[in-house]
């Protein structure tokens, strides 16, 4: 009877054991050097190349938009908006 009752704890132990180990393989996976440097960038790339620091957006900015891209377009919106919620207002004017 003892027998038994310690050879079902251990099955329990061995069982948890491995739940454990299984969990913490998948939460160890390699981070990617974009994201250890703050990037998230989906599908992420297969190949990588960082160069020099992270850059800073300064008083001066501006959005260009390339021909065919309407100022008013949803797209330009959206990254207009999130580039605003990170750094200062863009100069807006379009280059010649």
């Amino acid at each position: 009877m003892i027998v038994r009752s310690l050879n079902r704890w251990r099955g329990l132990w061995v069982y948890l054991g491995l739940i454990v180990f299984a969990i913490t393989k998948i939460y160890s996976a390699e981070v990617s050097a974009l994201t250890s440097r703050g990037y998230a960038i989906l599908p992420e790339p297969q190949q990588v190349e960082l160069k020099g620091g992270d850059f800073v957006f300064g008083d001066g900015w501006r959005l260009e938009l390339g021909s065919g891209v309407k100022a008013d377009d949803v797209a330009v919106e959206s990254l207009k908006e999130g580039l605003l919620r990170r750094s200062t207002a863009p100069d807006t004017s379009t280059a010649a």
